[in-house]
């Protein structure tokens, strides 16, 4: 079962915060212990691409600090994995069965993100994220 990690890159990744790094590296980490395989989005891909990888996993896992709240990219692949509407042929998406936000620093997750049918389990701590990933792949 595949994880997909919605996450930002940036050149210099001292833009983001300390806790943005310790989640993706506990996500990287989940996956690894776990021999779950894990899609990156750490560079833009065509959308079906994106789609793609988004229909094959288990789990969604975005990292949300304010670049990533920024970028239209990455909230085409939030809600996308909600059921949302395809980037490509406007055609609903197959959601993942689980979508995990960890909100980093004072960023809320906005209200268009929260609709669809796919479950969504919001964290603001490593351990919850973790709590979050158990939970998922214990379905």
């Amino acid at each position: 079962m595949d994880l997909y990690l919605s996450e930002l890159y940036f050149e210099s990744q001292t833009d983001h915060s300390q806790l943005y790094k310790e989640a993706t590296q506990a996500v990287l980490s989940f996956c690894r212990d776990r021999n779950i395989h894990c899609w990156r989005s750490l560079e833009f891909e065509e959308y079906n691409i994106i789609e793609e990888r988004i229909r094959q996993s288990h789990v969604l896992v975005a990292i949300i600090d304010e670049y990533w709240r920024s970028s239209t990219w990455k909230g085409q692949e939030f809600s996308y994995a909600a059921g949302g509407r395809s980037a490509q042929d406007h055609l609903q998406g197959k959601a993942p069965h689980v979508r995990i936000a960890m909100l980093v620093g004072d960023t809320e997750l906005l209200s268009p993100y929260l609709g669809g049918p796919v479950p969504i389990v919001v964290t603001r701590t490593i351990s919850e994220l973790y709590t979050a990933l158990r939970g998922a792949y214990s379905l």
